[in-house]
Order: structure tokens, then C-alpha cells, then sequence
């Protein structure tokens, strides 16, 4: 606990730097916003990388083939995430509406298997 906490009061300082950078530089005040973006980011990798194993072996021992759809799925959106706050704290505005909408596809495109699988599975409880 006391490391969310520790990680919350660097989150907290770093963002009252930035507001301050803000004033005086724009340009540097985005530099820092994207490594503090970065910083958090491979953060939250390592922790889920535990998550990400244990998933790994679940899925192994129980052959679940969806679940590992919903672990690209899951790993596109938060990468998609990152890259379109960085876009837009760059005032890239329009370029983060365009990896927000490249992200959907690809989920889209990800998990329309698993739905057309699912939708024969039903189709076939009911008796076409």
C-alpha cells in the first residue's frame, strides 16, 4: 500500500512541475508531460507483468483461447491510451483522435472471431 502511495505523491509533485514549467516554457512543459507519460507507463508494465503471467498460465493450464483476445485487446487499448494523451498534451489533437480510431479497428478487428464464434454457439443453442 505505502508504494501506491509513494507513486501517488511522485504523480502529484510531477504534475504541479509540469504546471509550473507550463507557465514559463510550453514546449518543455510537454517534454516533461510525455516522459512522466513514459515513466508511468513502463510502471504499469511491470506491474502487470506478474498479471500478464498468471493469465499466461491459466490460460495454458484451461486452454482458453479467448482469454488471450482479451489480453491484445486489453494491451492495445492501454497502449493506444498512452500514445493519445501524449499526442494531445503535444497539441496533436487530431493526430490522438486518429490513434483512438486506429485503436477501435484493431480491437474491432481483434475480437470479431470470438463474437461470429459466439453468435454460431448461440445460433446453434436455439436451433438456428
Amino acid at each position: 500500500m505505502t508504494e501506491y502511495v509513494f507513486i501517488s505523491v511522485i504523480v502529484v509533485v510531477c504534475s504541479l512541475a509540469v504546471l509550473i514549467i507550463l507557465k514559463s516554457d510550453k514546449e518543455l512543459s510537454i517534454v516533461v508531460s510525455a516522459a512522466l507519460y513514459i515513466i508511468a507507463m513502463l510502471y504499469a508494465v511491470t506491474e502487470i507483468g506478474d498479471v500478464i503471467g498468471n493469465l499466461k498460465e491459466f490460460v495454458s493450464k484451461y486452454d482458453i483461447p479467448d482469454l488471450a483476445v482479451l489480453l491484445r485487446v486489453c494491451g492495445i487499448a492501454f497502449v493506444s491510451t498512452i500514445t493519445s494523451y501524449v499526442c494531445e498534451e503535444a497539441g496533436q489533437k487530431g493526430l490522438a483522435t486518429v490513434v483512438d480510431v486506429l485503436a477501435v479497428v484493431e480491437i474491432f478487428k481483434r475480437v470479431m472471431p470470438v463474437f461470429t464464434e459466439m453468435f454460431f454457439e448461440f445460433a446453434n443453442l436455439l436451433g438456428d
